[in-house]
C-alpha cells in the first residue's frame, strides 16, 4: 500500500482482516514517522516460501532492501504471530509480531482486537516498544 520510504526507520506489515486497524495505526505512525512503509500481505504461506527459495532476490526481500539496516517492523495477524514473525529474518530487522495467542473470548471486532491487543493502539505501543 505505502512502499517504505527509502532508508526508513519503520514498517507495519500486516495480513487478513486487520487492514483497517493497520491502516488507522499507521496514519497515526506518520505523524512522528512520516516515511513509515505500510505493507499488505495476501499470502504469507506463498511469501514465506519464494524467500526460502530466492533468499535477499525474493519479493519480500526486494521490497524490504530499501529499509535503514536499524529499521524496526510491527506485524499484525489475526491469527498466530509466528504467520508473519519471520520477516524480520529477510534483512536482519528488528521486530514485534502481533497476533492471537490465547483464544475462548466472544463479543464485537473492536472489543476482540483491544482484548488480544490487535487494534491500532497496540500497533503503536509495539513501535514504541521498538526504540525502547
Amino acid at each position: 500500500l505505502v512502499p517504505p520510504a527509502p532508508q526508513c526507520e519503520l514498517a507495519v506489515i500486516y495480513t487478513g482482516a486487520l487492514a483497517p486497524e493497520a491502516l488507522e495505526a499507521h496514519a497515526l505512525l506518520l505523524e512522528d514517522v512520516p516515511e513509515a512503509g505500510l505493507l499488505a500481505v495476501t499470502s504469507a504461506d506463498v511469501l514465506h516460501r519464494d524467500w526460502r527459495a530466492s533468499g535477499q532476490a525474493s519479493h519480500v526481500g526486494q521490497l524490504l532492501s530499501g529499509l535503514a539496516p536499524d529499521a524496526r517492523l510491527v506485524t499484525l495477524v489475526d491469527g498466530a504471530p509466528s504467520t508473519l514473525s519471520w520477516i524480520g529474518s529477510v534483512h536482519g530487522h528488528r521486530l514485534a509480531a502481533l497476533g492471537v495467542e490465547t483464544f475462548g473470548q466472544t463479543g464485537d471486532l473492536p472489543d476482540l482486537y483491544r482484548t488480544y491487543r490487535l487494534d491500532a493502539e497496540a500497533v503503536l505501543d509495539a513501535a514504541a516498544s521498538l526504540y525502547a
